[in-house]
This record gives structure tokens, C-alpha cells and sequence, in this order.
């Protein structure tokens, strides 16, 4: 014989709406930081490319020395007319100092940097040339050997031995 149990119930309340909404209003957004955080590094853009440019060397002819740009990479927003040169001797001497297309004298020594730009774009590419002349043409001596260094608001982009 089955003897019937009486169920009784026990009166379970579950969650409060109130509590409950706030729950998942905070689930929300805990997911929507956590899946900005993942997105926002892959919207950033990519690092700019390292500037590279290389020189083919040249001898000292007359007291003129032009340095051809073999390539240029990473340069291409630089307006060839906005950089400046530093002429150094090899003892670390400064010569030249400032934009191109411009002569300085130093102990009675002219230097005339030059920067040829063969397509005519207003930029550095591969082509183009810096010319350093130097008169007295026998006072050359005093930079071969050195270095010619290129900038641009301040950052230096290039060197190149004399």
C-alpha cells in the first residue's frame, strides 16, 4: 500500500527583477570592455617604416663630391627642400651647418652643399644627389675623409663618409 505523501511547497523566490537586470546590464557591460580592449589594438595603425637611405660612394673630383642616393626607404613624407645638412672633417669639425643650396665659410674654407632632385617631386628617392663643393678647391682635403649627416626636423635620416 502506497501511502500518499502531501508535497508540500516551499515557497522559493528566485531573484529580484531589480537585481537581476542589474546583473545583466553589468555581464553586458564587463563583455563590451573585454571585447573593446581586444578590437582597439588591431585599429591602431601600423608602425611607420624605419628610414633607410644608402649612398653610392663617389671620389673627390675638383673639389666637388656628389653622393648619389642608391635608396630610400621610409622617406617618402619628407620634402627633400626641408632637410638640413651637417658637414663634419674627420677630426669632427663642422663645416657646413643648416639647409642645402647654401655656402658657408669656415677658417676661410667655402662649403656648398647642394641637393640635386632629379625627378623633380620635392622628395627624397633614389636618383637624387647631395654635392658638396668645397673652395679653395685645394682645401678639400679638410673634409674628405669626413662625414655629411641629413636631417629632418631634427631627426637625423642619414650619414654618409666623404
Amino acid at each position: 500500500m502506497r501511502r500518499k505523501v502531501p508535497l508540500v511547497r516551499l515557497k522559493r523566490r528566485g531573484v529580484a527583477p531589480v537585481v537581476g537586470t542589474i546583473m545583466m546590464v553589468a555581464v553586458t557591460v564587463v563583455l563590451a570592455v573585454v571585447v573593446f580592449v581586444l578590437v582597439s589594438g588591431m585599429l591602431s595603425p601600423p608602425p611607420p617604416t624605419p628610414v633607410s637611405i644608402t649612398f653610392s660612394n663617389t671620389p673627390w673630383v675638383g673639389g666637388r663630391h656628389s653622393a648619389m642616393i642608391e635608396s630610400a626607404t621610409g622617406v617618402s613624407a619628407f620634402a627633400s627642400s626641408a632637410v638640413t645638412y651637417q658637414v663634419l672633417s674627420p677630426e669632427g669639425d663642422q663645416y657646413f651647418v643648416g639647409a642645402g643650396n647654401a655656402t658657408q665659410t669656415v677658417g676661410g674654407i667655402d662649403v656648398t652643399v647642394t641637393y640635386v632632385d632629379n625627378d623633380g617631386n620635392d622628395r627624397i628617392t633614389a636618383g637624387d644627389s647631395v654635392v658638396i663643393q668645397v673652395e679653395p678647391e685645394a682645401s678639400a682635403a679638410a673634409v674628405e675623409g669626413g662625414v655629411i649627416k641629413l636631417f629632418f626636423e631634427g631627426r637625423q635620416l642619414a650619414s654618409h663618409s666623404l
